[in-house]
């Protein structure tokens, strides 16, 4: 009996696991190029000036940029942004 519910709950953990990559790709899939090229700077830790300078953007673009990515990813933080992605298996390279 216990090996059966130990079997059920690797399986559910996998499920859920599995679950969460889907709606996190789902996430990612509803941002623009644009967004994505924003996620990727604020992931490595570039500062919004600097993003405005290197994408050759505005300070009011990439301000909405971010927002639009923690609006779709449905997060608040960039703290929360990088564990959802890392909870979720997916790294830089995964989002293109």
């Amino acid at each position: 009996v216990a090996s059966v519910q130990s079997a059920l709950d690797v399986s559910s953990k996998y499920y859920q696991k599995q679950q969460l990559i889907k709606q996190v790709k789902g996430r990612i899939a509803t941002l623009t190029d644009e967004e994505r090229a924003v996620l990727k700077q604020m992931l490595a830790g570039v500062p919004n000036k600097n993003m405005a300078t290197v994408m050759d953007i505005g300070m009011r673009t990439v301000d909405r940029r971010r927002q639009a990515v923690f609006t779709k990813m449905e997060v608040s933080t960039i703290a929360e942004l990088a564990t959802l992605l890392n909870s979720a298996s997916i790294d830089l390279e995964t989002l293109e």
